[in-house]
């Protein structure tokens, strides 16, 4: 079996109660979300990305670094949006660092930032 080639973090988000419950289906990779969505909601990206490579057939494991941002109205919005899926991603994964929290100086928005270590295979 091939490792896949990003892991499935919108289906992870939005199975989760809680965070469902607060962005719905508003869970993006970085880049995707329309100017015009208002928050809150979740933008991830993949920051790196490590296979185990064989020489005689494809990776079956693969390592990625993702950065979750969570998008809120107030500071205390994003901080929240960032407890409920920080619980919802533990069973997946490892969060490596939390990020301060800051205004976005385009939209308005205040992002808390994380970044998550999951094995996939």
């Amino acid at each position: 079996m091939t490792a896949p080639l990003v892991p499935p973090l919108y289906r992870w988000l939005v199975a989760d109660a809680a965070v469902a419950n607060l962005v719905g289906v508003r869970v993006y990779p970085a880049g995707d979300a329309e100017p015009e969505v208002k928050p809150p909601y979740v933008t991830w990206q993949q920051v790196s990305g490590l296979p185990e490579n064989y020489t005689d057939d494809d990776p079956d494991t693969k390592a990625f670094r993702i950065q979750v941002n969570c998008w809120g109205k107030e500071s205390g919005d994003a901080v929240h949006l960032a407890e409920l899926v920080d619980r919802a991603l533990r069973p997946h994964g490892q969060k490596q660092l939390d990020l301060r929290d800051e205004k976005d100086p385009e939209t308005g928005s205040f992002v808390f930032s994380m970044d998550w270590l999951f094995w996939l295979n």
